[in-house]
Order: C-alpha cells, then sequence, then structure tokens
C-alpha cells in the first residue's frame, strides 16, 4: 500500500486551478447545450446543469481566493516572526557589546 500524496500548498492550489478549469469547462458545454437544446425540457435540464457548473465555478474561486489569502498571511506572519527575532538578536548583541 502507497501513502497518499503529501497536501503541500503548492499541490492545493494546483488542485483548486485544476478543478476551476474542469468547472469552466462543463459551463461551456451546459451553455452550448442549453442554446442547442430541441425542446423546453431539455432547455431546462441542461438550464440546471448550467446553473450546477455556475455554482462550482463560484465555489471553486472563492476556495481559491481563501487559499490565496491565508497563505499571503502566513508568509506576513513569517516575515514578522523573522523580524522580531533579528531585533531581538539585534538587541542581545548591542547589549553584550556595552557589557565589554
Amino acid at each position: 500500500m502507497t501513502a497518499p500524496p503529501v497536501l503541500t500548498a503548492e499541490r492545493i492550489d494546483a488542485m483548486l486551478s485544476v478543478m476551476a478549469e474542469v468547472c469552466l469547462g462543463s459551463l461551456v458545454e451546459a451553455g452550448q447545450r442549453q442554446k442547442a437544446a430541441p425542446d423546453d425540457e431539455a432547455f431546462e435540464r441542461s438550464g440546471r446543469a448550467l446553473q450546477g457548473a455556475c455554482r462550482n465555478l463560484r465555489q471553486t474561486i472563492a476556495m481559491k481566493q481563501r487559499f490565496d489569502r491565508e497563505e499571503a498571511a502566513k508568509a506576513r506572519e513569517a516575515l514578522a516572526a523573522a523580524q522580531a527575532d533579528r531585533k531581538a538578536a539585534e538587541r542581545d548583541r548591542h547589549a553584550r557589546v556595552e557589557q565589554k
């Protein structure tokens, strides 16, 4: 048995992008089917498929935007922590220099 792939930030980002492309393809196909519908029943079925594809695409885009915001926040936090560590190290060094 093999281990499942690790869900790194890059993999999640790639998966969301693939999902968005698949949803877009479904959306285009459903729109074409709706335009070519021979009767009201087919038009209604393709309309429901179109509505579902639109919803899926909107949700995927929202997930992608949320993921991007969370990744940016993590990067800002990491940068702030690194800057705080650097400042603390500078203060410690300055204090040691003054003691000598």
